[in-house]
């Protein structure tokens, strides 16, 4: 038996208890390492075990919890994007035993990610990315600070360089967020995990006093970074309730966006309610006390010894303000790293945030698993929904997921074989259920459906996912720039020559397609308006018809009104600026008309 999650697995990163450092309390600079050490390299792999094969469903959202569609989900040399609802899923992907790290970017938002210690079952993340909006613009050869609401700032002294290494003057846009330590979202929130290389090449888990996030951009919306010659003094504000606890200097470790983990670069020294250092580039930043590592894993059974799975296993430290959490998976078991040497209080909570476990476990000090019993879960909320799910032909849907609704409680579950056998808690003891179920490789949904909660068991039958419920275009301009629509998309087929045009927000024509018949296959890009033939335009890449392009558009689909529209194209061209570029993209709408 499945039980849909409403959270997410976070890997167990634990960094619990705060240390005292005593190095020199100059301002520290990111200047020469010692002879032999270099710690700006990823070099973690050694710790991270053989590759396996495993899969991940998620979900990201904005700073305002609400669905992003369009994120880009790299994992490896895979990848996904999300859908309307801002759900992606990735089956069978090679990674390593006890290390993945997801990479998700979108256009309009900081490139961030998740890390985690991924299981044999489906892995369950989160992620949520901050806006690119909150911007200050500066100028290069001049010095500036910028300061956000709370007090942290950067101060620049306005050397850049561009993505080749190249000095770069102009413009500068610059997106800067800060990432409170005591925030409950901060483990959605932050890249990564805490999890990091430390000054000699080792593993650490990390205490997070504060991060923040810089991201530069020149004038045409490339990016750029500071010239590493010419550092920017960065301050982190650290909570009040931190500064009895707070180091007197504190390693600074930036992120590395490849390969998934923090690196430590410097330090910064405390001045009675701030953290300040000093960088030679920006992604990224954090202030973090290291610990040394062991693996951990704990199993939950109940008294008759059977796994629980999806509750929530919380450790915490009375020498820490945070805690770490992680979710069970289907053997009922979690597993991750946490600090050597320290004592943890444990609490296990079921989806109803009832506490039906509490312990003091460790100190660990070496790779360790533990198993404890937890009461049997009898609840009058807790029931189960089992149906089977199909696609249009009638088979068995294979890469899926649904989404419950219970009052304001939202629920997400995968289906992977046709069958849905899940356990869900009503804990506001409500009468109906709601769901709806969507097949990824498709875009195919089942629509909304409403029933009557039965416990224990409510009976769904046999559920149909062939309603076209989602549609989107994406494009990628010489690798860099993304654009994706998902929302007011209309798509109009011409009963007279069989060609359609899709607009997006009303007027703005995105593709026009002139053919004789409904033939699928390749076509090339044309400009002129005579439309004699099989004419292909895209109104977005500002093609420049007088230069020539090796454009190709492949009609996958022209269905019916309701149907979907499909096309996949790619192909170099000159636009109206005379910049040569690159474009690959594909598009499915739904024909309106």
């Amino acid at each position: 038996m499945q039980t849909i999650y409403k959270s997410y697995i976070f890997i167990f990163i634990l960094s619990l208890i705060c240390f005292s450092c005593e190095l020199d309390d100059t301002l520290p600079q990111n200047g020469p390492l010692p002879d032999g050490v270099s710690n700006t390299s990823a070099n973690l792999d050694q710790f991270f075990g053989q590759e396996v094969t495993r899969s991940f469903f998620g979900e990201v959202v904005d700073t305002d919890s609400n669905p992003i569609p369009g994120v880009l989900i790299e994992i490896g040399n895979q990848q996904a994007r999300t859908d309307i609802n801002g759900i992606f899923s990735l089956r069978d992907v090679s990674t390593h035993e006890k290390f993945s790290y997801l990479k998700a970017s979108a256009s309009g938002y900081v490139t961030s990610g998740r890390s985690l210690r991924p299981s044999e079952g489906v892995n369950r993340v989160k992620i949520m990315l901050f806006s690119d909006s909150s911007t200050t613009t500066i100028q290069s050869g001049e010095e500036a600070q910028v300061t956000l609401p709370n007090g942290a700032s950067i101060v620049f002294s306005g050397a850049y360089i561009d993505a080749n290494g190249d000095s770069y003057t102009g413009s500068v846009r610059v997106t800067t967020n800060y990432l409170d330590p005591l925030d409950p979202h901060i483990n959605e929130m932050m890249p990564g995990m805490l999890y990091g290389q430390d000054i000699q090449g080792e593993e650490a888990a990390l205490e997070t006093y504060g991060m923040i996030s810089v991201e530069l951009r020149g004038s045409v919306g490339n990016k750029i970074n500071i010239d590493p010659n010419s550092p920017a003094e960065i301050t982190f504000p650290v909570p009040t309730s931190l500064y009895n606890l707070a180091p007197d200097i504190i390693p600074l470790w930036s992120f590395d966006e490849d390969a998934g983990y923090w690196i430590e670069e410097g330090s910064a020294v405390f001045n009675g309610t701030a953290y300040v250092g000093s960088v030679t580039h920006f992604s990224f930043w954090n202030c973090d006390a290291p610990f040394r590592l062991v693996d951990f894993c704990i199993g939950v059974t109940d008294e008759n010894g059977d796994p629980i799975s999806n509750v929530t296993v919380i450790l915490s430290s009375s020498n820490s303000p945070g805690e770490s959490s992680g979710i069970t998976d289907l053997n009922g078991e979690v597993c991750g790293k946490v600090p050597a040497g320290f004592s943890f209080d444990l609490s296990i909570e079921n989806e109803c945030d009832e506490i039906i476990y509490e312990s003091v476990i460790g100190p660990f000090n070496q790779d360790t698993t533990i198993d404890v019993t937890a009461p049997i879960l009898q609840y009058d909320h807790v029931f189960s929904a089992v149906g089977t799910v199909v696609n249009c032909n009638q088979e068995p849907i294979t890469n899926g997921y649904v989404i419950f609704y219970l009052g304001d409680e939202v629920s997400y579950g995968t289906i992977t074989n046709g069958q849905l056998n899940v356990v869900l808690f009503d804990c506001l003891s409500l009468d109906t259920l709601s769901y709806e179920i969507f097949d990824v490789d498709t875009l195919l949904s089942s629509g909304m459906i409403d029933v009557s909660i039965e416990s224990p068991v409510t009976n769904l039958g046999e559920i149909t996912v062939c309603s076209p419920s989602q549609e989107f275009i994406v494009y990628t301009i010489s690798g860099e720039e993304t654009v994706f629509y998902v929302a007011n998309i209309v798509g109009y087929g011409n009963e007279d020559d069989n060609g359609y045009k899709v607009r997006v927000n009303g007027d703005h024509v995105v593709y026009n397609f002139n053919s004789s018949d409904r033939v699928l296959g390749s076509y090339t890009f044309d400009t002129t308006d005579n439309f004699e033939g099989l004419k292909v335009y895209l109104e977005d890449l500002k093609v420049d018809p007088s230069e020539p392009n090796t454009l190709v558009f492949e009609l996958t689909a022209f269905g019916e009104i309701g149907e979907y529209i499909e096309l996949e194209f790619s192909g170099a061209y000159t636009n109206l600026s005379g910049e040569l570029k690159s474009v690959t993209g594909e598009m499915k709408v739904i024909r309106d008309h």
